[in-house]
């Protein structure tokens, strides 16, 4: 049988067949981001354009799909424009978020996913980014590693976004950089957090705590600031081997508040 995936032209539809499985997890799975690779000719851009009609042809689905193609980008403001320019070719995709035409153009990727990701929470939708030949992000991250760590952060926020990305086989952890294999500064407990700074984190968390909130909460500082107090208190704890007076010494506050603090978190005992 001829090999139907061939280098240049990608097939969907009913000229697509097979990797219903696979198919299935990536539209409808409990995770938010996936990574396919395989080797040239075994149908890559195929299966994410046939991601991208699956969602459109569905009238229930929630999606919207954008296919970001990464191919011959080599650095951050050509990976932008190519957004831009994926988005620009479907703006009545983009109808429902009710973005500003100046957003639909935006030079900046992260800013563009930022405000896309925000409005399809709001309107109960889900941006459905299909990103093929993404190899080039590891030359792209050497030559701009803070654009690209605020566009990791847009990447893996969750919330209002599904994000799926093709590459070659080619690709091995000896090529990563070492911001994303060992992380900088402290290492932290939780391999995904490790390359994440704490102003980084911080927004994230923030920022995620308002997507969650609904748009008449009226005690963020409770839902948001008390949840990462209550964190904080609790890790000190266990780094002072539950010691109070040493524990309050590295809090900044007094061993009476800090008594006050575990009963109220329920951290006690």
């Amino acid at each position: 049988m001829r090999n139907p995936y061939v280098t240049g032209s990608y097939v969907t539809g009913r000229q697509h067949y097979g990797r219903e499985t696979l198919i299935d997890c990536l539209l409808h799975g409990e995770g938010r981001a996936y990574w396919v690779v395989g080797s040239r000719r075994i149908g890559k851009t195929s299966l994410l354009r046939q991601l991208e009609l699956r969602a459109l042809e569905d009238a229930d689905s929630t999606l919207i799909p954008i296919v970001w193609d990464m191919q011959g980008c080599n650095s951050f403001a050509c990976l932008s424009r190519y957004l831009a320019d994926a988005v620009s070719d479907h703006p009545e995709r983009f109808e429902p978020l009710q973005l500003p035409v100046k957003m639909l153009r935006s030079e900046n990727a992260s800013v563009f996913l930022a405000q896309a990701r925000r409005r399809a929470v709001q309107a109960g939708r889900e941006l459905f980014l299909l990103c093929d030949e993404t190899e080039v992000l590891i030359n792209i991250a050497r030559s701009a590693p803070q654009a690209m760590q605020q566009l990791h952060k847009q990447l893996t926020a969750g919330a209002g976004l599904r994000v799926v990305m093709a590459t070659g086989d080619e690709l091995t952890t000896e090529l990563l950089p070492p911001t994303v294999t060992q992380g900088t500064g402290a290492k932290l407990g939780n391999p995904r957090l490790r390359a994440a700074d704490l102003e980084s984190l911080t927004y994230a968390v923030v920022e995620r705590g308002l997507m969650d909130s609904g748009p008449n909460e009226d005690n963020l500082h409770a839902k948001i600031v008390n949840r990462v107090e209550r964190e904080l208190i609790a890790q000190v704890m266990i780094n002072c081997n539950q010691v109070q007076t040493k524990a309050a010494t590295r809090l900044g506050i007094n061993r009476n508040t800090l008594h006050k603090k575990l009963k109220e978190y329920n951290l006690e005992g």
